[in-house]
């Protein structure tokens, strides 16, 4: 359940610079604020919540820049199942960060289950047609990446990657109006713990670039997204980052709905998060699977608000 102000007032906002000091931050831009409020995509029906719990943040703590436009739902028919729901969303989601990023404008999603991926990335890799490649960081203990045909679950939330690169329900795949929406040269997913052997297969054959926490632990995160960076830039037309939460270490991020031991730590990822949203070739930013019914003190909504204050460029990033 959302709290009110009055019972926010122990959290630690971002350092929030001044008018003098706001003004030598890079590239000054408004950064538009997509909520999707859509659960059908996880096992756990729950994480429809996650939207509203950090809007509610940031109405008693804003942060300059940043304009929450609007928060979709899920279509209200009782005779829709999970997919139809998600292919009813999906399309909703990509004709709004088509049109920020034709435009240029950078946005934030915030969902929701990661289903909501589909359609933010397709919207995008439509606006870039023509223009060039669309580069993805994908921050996740999971890959992602299955089919309805390889899923133990059948929950949509582990294919939207999977749908992005081309495999699943045609008129998701198709979003982009092009397939894939990525190609899997330009997609870096790092921090990943949990899979399956399907979906391992799948993207290691696509030559997708697959850091897992593994390798994060030894090298760090920093010097990972450093060198998915450096790729990017040199070979994309613009790219953006999906976080879902679990990609964090459930002592710091215990609100989300499939938390995985042995993750990324907050202040590594703000760290290496910090200020990338005013990179001129930086799209956007995806937050997902923020559950505040596991939430403990609104821990991981905290950290959704500071993921967002390291993303413009207030605060200090933290080592």
């Amino acid at each position: 359940m959302v709290k009110k102000c009055k019972q926010m007032s122990d959290t630690r906002q971002a350092d929030i610079p001044t008018a003098v000091q706001q003004a030598h931050l890079d590239t000054p831009r408004v950064f538009h604020v997509l909520g999707v409020a859509s659960c059908v995509g996880a096992s756990d029906r729950t994480c429809q919540e996650g939207p509203e719990a950090l809007r509610a943040l940031l109405k008693c703590q804003p942060l300059p820049d940043l304009r929450w436009v609007t928060t979709l739902r899920d279509p209200q028919d009782v005779a829709m199942d999970a997919y139809a729901m998600v292919a009813a969303l999906a399309p909703r989601v990509a004709q709004q960060t088509q049109l920020w990023s034709a435009h240029g404008h950078q946005f934030v999603v915030v969902g929701g289950d990661h289903s909501c991926a589909i359609g933010t990335w397709s919207g995008v890799a439509r606006s870039l047609r023509g223009r060039g490649a669309l580069g993805l960081l994908w921050i996740d203990a999971h890959m992602d990446a299955h089919t309805p045909e390889t899923s133990p679950s059948g929950a949509l939330h582990g294919m939207p990657l999977a749908m992005l690169l081309g495999a699943g329900p045609p008129d998701l795949v198709r979003l982009a109006g092009t397939i894939p929406a990525l190609q899997p040269r330009h997609v870096w997913l790092i921090g990943v713990r949990s899979y399956e052997a399907q979906e391992q297969q799948r993207l290691t054959d696509l030559g997708v670039n697959i850091r897992y926490m593994t390798e994060v632990k030894t090298r760090g995160l920093a010097a990972i997204i450093a060198e998915a960076l450096a790729d990017l830039q040199r070979n994309t037309e613009a790219f953006g980052v999906s976080v879902d939460l679990d990609a964090l270490d459930p002592v710091d991020a215990p609100g989300v709905g499939s938390p995985e031991p042995g993750g990324i730590t907050a202040d590594a990822l703000l760290a290496a998060l910090h200020g990338l949203g005013r990179h001129a070739q930086v799209v956007g930013l995806e937050i997902a699977e923020l559950n505040p019914r596991y939430d403990l003190h609104q821990k991981t909504v905290r950290l959704a608000y500071d993921l967002l204050a390291a993303w413009i460029g207030y605060g200090h990033p933290r080592t």
